[in-house]
């Protein structure tokens, strides 16, 4: 391997490196002994000031959240069954803990780009492929720096959430074909998107695919269509894209999440099974596929992916509370009493450390009715479900929780439990949760154990229906102002961000036509921190994160996420 020691006399190069990268920071994670020590020794001579090696990701991780670097070097890939680098980087941009300024470059010793192409489209500063040269190092990492240099204005408009300056400042860098101008129409086509201006971010990255063909693009394309409502126009793009791009996994996830929408469950199933074989390391991606696994009644599959999950995901912050919730209930139809002490074991100790998560402590009682179901204690697990019952109304009750809620019940009922005022508790949670037809669905799946609540949540999707579509009718009639009246009121009776997600896209579509705009904006925006978002997603194992195929704007300030809720 090439020494590219920088040295006193080396020439103007060899000062340039040491002017630039004297001083700075860098923290090398590789399992490989060998390579740590040749990028540690290149580091030294390029006039790193301090470096930090690790041989493994957690302990990384755990150094990463309490410091900041300069540079990270992460070795793609650390044998058996360890996260990998692709883990790493999507969980520190996940909880928001990669600052702009930290350069991150992937080493890989795998020379296809497919294999790779996953952490380019996650917003990668660069890779390194082994066996690599000091130069080929210097030149990854300078290039790095200066691409944060030349954005800077864009990200400084960021850091002071400026968004409408930071679009503009965006479409003019790729427009003038300036440098760096994909990642400028790549970043602009997300910040048009979280700003649900979803006609000019297709449009963009329209321009992009006309322009490259770039898959980012192409899958822009169909978020843009989705979030606009466009459902079986976006389906289509994805299907197209994942034939031509069968290694690109977050299309397989965009594909998978739009087929949910549209109510097919055993084709969403089998999109997602798609993106975690090709990163079978995901955390995220396996309990996705294990949820929708359980929903769907497999509970072979779900046990051994969300177990996986579990096993890879215990010292994880993309792990879901919710794994545990669905392990347990699992355990509890195998009558494997063992297996549900063991899911509240782990709950507990999440929950030693974690205290004041509010989820995490409604899960963890939803699992200790669940254990008392062996005894059986049924007047004790009874009052468990009645007090979970009390927050059916919070804004932070979410899809996941419903649906254990509706186990709870189900399980309780079917065993002869005495339930008071049960069918006004499931009809107040199918009124809320029915948003679609996989909502339904899923609903549907949870109540399996007890028929009838099963038929209560089918009813509740008929007459929320029936409701949307009298709103409805005032609009056909001309009546505008009584449709979003409507839509509104039923969002409010019911927290339903379906019926809110309807009077959006119609004050969207006409605000022009309304002089009094204002106030319903002012009523959406009241409504949606009372009722909340479906979140996650309803079988998506999504607790937090960018969405597929979209960027993480490493900024220390949140930015809004896109409105729409598909």
């Amino acid at each position: 391997m090439e020494s590219f020691a920088l040295k006193p006399g080396r020439g103007r190069q060899s000062l340039h490196f040491e002017r630039e990268l004297a001083g700075c920071s860098a923290l090398i994670a590789d399992g490989d002994n060998n390579s740590r020590s040749v990028l540690a020794r290149q580091l030294r001579e390029f006039g790193f000031a301090e470096i930090v090696q690790h041989s493994r990701i957690r302990p990384a991780r755990e150094l990463i959240e309490t410091r900041r670097f300069d540079l990270i070097l992460c070795a793609q890939y650390f044998g058996g069954d360890s996260p990998t680098g692709q883990d790493l980087l999507d969980g520190l941009q996940r909880d928001a803990l990669l600052p702009f300024a930290t350069v991150f470059i992937m080493v890989t010793g795998d020379a296809s780009f497919t294999k790779v192409e996953q952490a380019a489209e996650s917003a990668l500063d660069g890779y390194l492929l082994k066996p690599h040269s000091a130069a080929g190092l210097v030149q990854r990492l300078l290039a790095a720096r200066r691409r944060k240099q030349e954005l800077a204005d864009i990200f400084d408009a960021l850091e002071q959430r400026q968004l409408p300056q930071a679009i503009l400042l965006c479409q003019q860098r790729y427009e003038s074909r300036g440098v760096y101008w994909l990642y400028s129409a790549r970043l602009g086509g997300e910040l048009l998107l979280r700003t649900a201006q979803f006609k000019q971010a297709g449009a963009l990255y329209q321009s992009v695919v006309s322009a490259t063909g770039e898959p980012w693009a192409r899958a822009g394309v169909a978020r843009a269509l989705l979030s606009g409502g466009e459902f079986l126009q976006g389906t289509q793009t994805l299907l197209e894209l994942t034939q031509d791009a069968p290694n690109f996994a977050d299309a397989f996830d965009l594909l998978g999440r739009a087929q949910l929408k549209l109510g097919q469950l055993d084709l969403a199933m089998s999109s997602y099974r798609q993106a975690s074989v090709l990163t079978p390391s995901s955390i995220a991606r396996l309990q996705r596929l294990g949820k929708l696994a359980y929903y769907l009644g497999d509970a072979a599959e779900a046990a051994l992916l969300l177990d996986q999950a579990t096993l890879l995901g215990q010292e994880s912050r993309a792990f879901d509370f919710q794994t545990l919730a669905l392990l347990a209930l699992l355990r509890a139809a195998q009558e494997d009493w063992s297996g549900v002490q063991r899911c509240r074991d782990f709950a507990q100790a999440l929950l030693r450390k974690a205290p004041d998560i509010v989820r995490l402590r409604r899960i963890d009682r939803l699992i200790e009715g669940v254990a008392l179901l062996q005894q059986p204690s049924l007047g004790a697990a009874t009052a468990i479900a009645q007090d979970l019952a009390q927050a059916l109304g919070a804004a932070d009750f979410d899809f996941d929780l419903a649906c254990n809620l509706l186990s709870l019940y189900s399980l309780l009922a079917n065993a002869g439990a005495h339930l008071e005022h049960a069918d006004g508790r499931i009809q107040q949670l199918g009124q809320r949760f029915c948003t679609s037809d996989a909502t339904r669905s899923l609903l549907a799946a949870a109540a399996k154990a007890y028929e009838p609540f099963a038929q209560i949540i089918q009813r509740c999707d008929q007459h929320l229906l029936q409701q949307s579509e009298q709103a409805m009718k005032l609009q056909l009639l001309g009546d505008l102002r009584g449709a979003i009246h409507g839509f509104l009121d039923l969002a409010a009776e019911h927290q339903n961000t379906r019926m809110l997600d309807t009077a959006r896209q119609l004050l969207q579509r006409h605000e022009g036509a309304l002089a009094d705009a204002a106030k319903y904006h002012e009523r959406l925006k009241s409504l949606g921190a009372s009722i909340g978002v479906e979140s996650p997603r309803p079988g998506s194992g999504e607790a937090q994160g960018r969405a597929p195929a979209g960027m993480v704007l490493r900024v220390s300030t949140p930015l809004p996420q896109a409105t729409s809720h598909w």
